[in-house]
């Protein structure tokens, strides 16, 4: 797979980096697969929020 001219490749290294670093993504035989799973307390004070 080729990226669009309008993505840095060095700019995709730096975000594949941090969301690895952070625990979001992992690289697998499949490639990069997302991990990340947003903890259950942040999604239920979400649930009710008003959005501005």
């Amino acid at each position: 797979m080729q990226l669009p001219k309008q993505v840095m490749h060095e700019t995709l290294k730096v975000i594949l980096e941090y969301l690895w670093r952070s625990g979001k993504i992992i690289y697998g035989p499949k490639g990069v697969q997302w991990i990340y799973r947003e903890p259950e307390h942040l999604r239920r004070m979400l649930d009710g929020a008003l959005e501005v």
